[in-house]
């Protein structure tokens, strides 16, 4: 299955559409792009921009924080998702769910592309999952 197909059984998963969930990536309100955390965006195979490791990150490694005082980073906004993905995003500890980090659960080299999967990003965003009950 490539990533696109599991894109879209991610979001049938989730319960939501891929319209909602394209709608929800493009809106700018809630943007915080500042610093780059050793991180690029370049062209993706996946889909449109991608987040890319410019420099080796280890298992556990810190990459970025995704959500900064419920604001999406570069990393919350261009982060796709991958059907095995090499990282994950977690909430920290006393500010969930208003800050998000991305940690990665595989080596990442440099020049590859950061990917989580939609399912484990939507579980750990629990801001979004509110919201979208309303």
């Amino acid at each position: 299955m490539s990533d696109q197909e599991d894109f879209k059984e991610a979001v049938a998963d989730i319960g939501l559409t891929e319209d909602l969930v394209r709608a929800l990536t493009m809106q700018t309100h809630d943007l915080y792009l500042r610093g780059s955390y050793n991180t690029a965006l370049m062209d993706s195979s996946i889909h449109g921009t991608g987040l890319f490791a410019t420099e080796t990150f280890n298992i556990g490694d810190f990459i970025m924080m995704a959500r900064i005082d419920g604001k999406r980073t570069t990393a919350g906004r261009f982060t796709n998702h991958a059907r095995r993905p090499n990282a994950i995003f977690v909430p920290r500890a006393g500010n969930a769910p208003r800050d998000i980090d991305v940690i990665a659960i595989l080596p990442i080299k440099a020049g590859t592309e950061i990917t989580v999967d939609y399912r484990q990003a939507f579980a750990a965003n629990e801001e979004l999952q509110e919201a979208l009950k309303k």
